[in-house]
């Protein structure tokens, strides 16, 4: 009986730390903390950037990403566009080929069949490395996304300290529909990039930029391996194992809609999670260096997170056979019991289009440990492809960047 009732409060304990205790403890280790001040100024030379992008059928948004991307106070001899077109089927490769003549240096390359974003990121990256060298920098962003003016100066700056490996864009999720699960999924994007921010600051430890925009140095880029899902976090983390520092800007902004639908939520987040198990297989070796800044914030952010479903289910498990011994157990057993109602109260109120926040909370946590555990069974029986069909694009609302 000792062993179940280490592994309840070893589940509970280790939930309760990746979501509470975690964050926390980032804020006090990191409050006397500052952003590197050594950044390029003023009249300094700025090195040559390429951005690039992996295009599917995002004629909805497309001119209002190269509108933004005109816009940029970045110097245009400077900033060199690819863009990959993964072979779409609407008006998305005209309409970016009617932008070449706005920017000095632009380069559109069609792909036939579908890539996937990673494939056609790789074959960008080895292009541009090709054709203008190994010292420049790259920015990766998705077409939904959209520039605030100073987004790649701010994003830049950073890279005059030679430490600097990788920089982190601050995605600023908006509401295309005041929907509750695209607020939560706003709260939640609001509070993990005040983590990612706090983790650049302990020692570079940043876990991870969103994929939706972030820089690296062109040197640094490894190319993902085939069928790779999540390439974010796989870039930063080959930053990490090359010895350099990842940080994240929160004054480098950018403009990202929110998918309002439950379900389309839930699907993207099951992809991720598989590209999540991905990773953990590739760099298992950050788990033997928990008191390295990478390592620390590795299990503590991450590991521990993905493998909550996991936690969840053996917790559930052990109080169930403990509650047949002993009240104290019993009264939280009957507590799990109550909120695993709640959660299938919610499921039915939104049948009747009935949206109760604090409920529609519960069921967002469940459906992101539902979405990991499929995820999981997605990479056990093998990920043969990385091609996704994306979630549904809106142009996002960047009225912020005034502000």
């Amino acid at each position: 009986m000792l062993f179940v009732q280490v592994l309840f409060w070893f589940s509970v304990g280790a939930v309760t730390y990746t979501y509470f205790v975690y964050p926390w403890l980032l804020r006090f280790l990191t409050r006397h903390k500052q952003t590197h001040p050594f950044v390029y100024q003023q009249g300094d030379e700025l090195p040559v950037l390429s951005l690039l992008m992996a295009m599917y059928n995002e004629a909805q948004v497309i001119e209002a990403k190269l509108n933004s991307l005109e816009a940029s106070n970045y110097p245009k001899d400077k900033l060199h566009i690819y863009i990959g077109n993964d072979n779409s089927t609407d008006e998305s490769a005209r309409l970016a080929a009617a932008y070449q003549d706005r920017f000095p240096h632009f380069t559109l390359v069609n792909f036939g069949g579908r890539s996937g974003k990673p494939n056609i990121i790789n074959q960008l990256a080895a292009q541009t490395r090709k054709e203008l060298g190994e010292e420049q920098l790259f920015i990766i962003t998705d077409a939904n996304v959209l520039f605030d003016a100073d987004l790649i100066t701010q994003l830049v700056s950073h890279y005059k300290d030679p430490k600097i490996g990788m920089v982190g864009a601050n995605v600023i999720n908006k509401l295309p529909n005041q929907t509750t699960i695209a607020e939560l999924e706003q709260l939640y994007i609001s509070r993990e990039n005040q983590m990612k921010y706090r983790e650049g600051l302990l020692n570079g430890a940043l876990m991870g930029p969103f994929g939706a925009c972030f820089s690296m140095r062109a040197a640094l880029y490894i190319p993902l391996p085939a069928h790779f899902i999540v390439d974010d976090f796989y870039l930063c983390m080959q930053v990490h194992n090359q010895g350099y520092a990842c940080i994240y800007d929160l004054q480098a902004r950018c403009f990202e809609d929110v998918p309002g639908n439950m379900w389309e939520e839930f699907r993207r987040k099951s992809r991720i999670g598989a590209g999540n198990f991905q990773n953990l297989s590739v760099f298992k070796n950050w788990l033997l260096k928990p008191f390295h800044p990478v390592g620390f914030a590795f299990i503590s952010h991450k590991v521990l997170r993905w493998i909550t479903p996991f936690l969840a289910i053996c917790g559930l498990v052990s109080i169930a056979i403990l509650a047949g011994h002993n009240s104290f157990y019993e009264a939280i057993f009957v507590y799990k019991f109550v909120i695993v109602g709640l959660f299938f109260l919610d499921l039915v109120l939104v049948l009747f289009n009935i949206h109760i926040k604090p409920l529609r909370l519960i069921t967002y946590f469940y459906f992101m440990n539902f979405a990991l555990i499929l995820g999981f069974i997605y990479f056990i029986k093998g990920i043969k492809s990385n091609v996704w069909q994306p979630t549904e694009r809106k142009i996002a609302d960047n009225t912020l960047k005034n502000k």
